[in-house]
This record gives structure tokens, C-alpha cells and sequence, in this order.
């Protein structure tokens, strides 16, 4: 179960990328972060160890909130797909740090906090990702999940 959770979590989140470039396309940059496109590569070889390692890289070498947010939040991803959940919390704590309107950062330690086991931390977060973005059908998969795994409806409690 936590096995086809995670290829959804990751198909998720690595769709996110593309849409949060996407998002942020109005902002040039000439010079692509090298460890950036490393990472990437890593990524579609299906090594996500390696890719972890330079997305963290990048993420002390990238400058500007429009290319350091997606860098924190793929490598949050990585690290959930790695099992490493310590670090992706990590990683998407300070994506939501440097913005607090960054749903999807909150989704992905929602997921991390969820497969440690934290389901109220995973829920707070969920329902911060719900209430930056409603009419986002992830965070609703996820919540739906919670209450698949857990037998309790969290959209009603919280």
C-alpha cells in the first residue's frame, strides 16, 4: 500500500515541477543552476539518490525565491521517494519558509509527516495546502487517503 502511495506521491509530484515552472515561466534566467540540470537527470535514469544529492546541492547554490522554491520542493519529493522523511519534512519546511503560500510545500510534508506517522501534522498541513489552493484535487486524494488508512474523517474533524 505505502509502495503504489509513494509512484503516486512521486507521478504527483514530479507533474508538480512542470507546473510550478510553469508558474514562475515569466521570470528569464540564463544561466541554468548545473547541479539543477544534473539532478534532472538523475531523476529520469531512475536514480533519485543521486538526484537528491544535487538537488540539495542546488539548493545552496541557486539564488531568488522563483528558482530556489521548486528546487526545495523537488528535492522534498526525492527525499520522500528515498524514504529519507526527515529530510523531505526538511526540504519542504524551508520552502514553506521563504513562502508561506507555497501549497504545494505543504502537501509534500503533509505526505512525509503522514508515512512517519504524524497523521494530525499531516493533516494541519494538508488542510494549509487545501485552504492556499481549494481547488486542487491532490490534497483532497490525500485527505481521502488518511481516512482510507485510518478510518477517521479528518476533513470533519479538522
Amino acid at each position: 500500500m505505502i509502495h503504489s502511495f509513494k509512484n503516486v506521491i512521486i507521478a504527483s509530484g514530479l507533474g508538480l515541477m512542470s507546473l510550478t515552472a510553469a508558474s514562475h515561466a515569466q521570470v528569464y534566467y540564463f544561466e541554468e543552476d548545473p547541479n539543477v540540470h544534473k539532478a534532472e537527470l538523475a531523476v529520469r535514469a531512475g536514480d533519485l539518490i543521486k538526484a537528491a544529492q544535487y538537488y540539495s546541492r542546488a539548493a545552496r547554490s541557486v539564488s531568488g525565491e522563483e528558482r530556489l522554491l521548486p528546487v526545495l520542493n523537488t528535492l522534498c519529493i526525492v527525499e520522500y521517494a528515498n524514504g529519507n522523511f526527515e529530510a523531505a519534512i526538511e526540504a519542504c519546511t524551508k520552502a514553506v519558509k521563504t513562502d508561506r503560500k507555497y501549497w504545494q510545500a505543504y502537501l509534500n510534508r503533509g505526505n512525509a509527516k503522514r508515512a512517519l506517522g504524524d497523521m494530525d501534522g499531516a493533516v494541519s498541513d494538508y488542510n494549509k495546502a487545501k485552504k492556499l489552493n481549494p481547488k486542487t484535487a491532490l490534497v483532497n486524494e490525500a485527505l481521502a487517503g488518511l481516512l482510507k488508512e485510518t478510518g477517521k474523517n479528518y476533513a470533519e474533524v479538522h
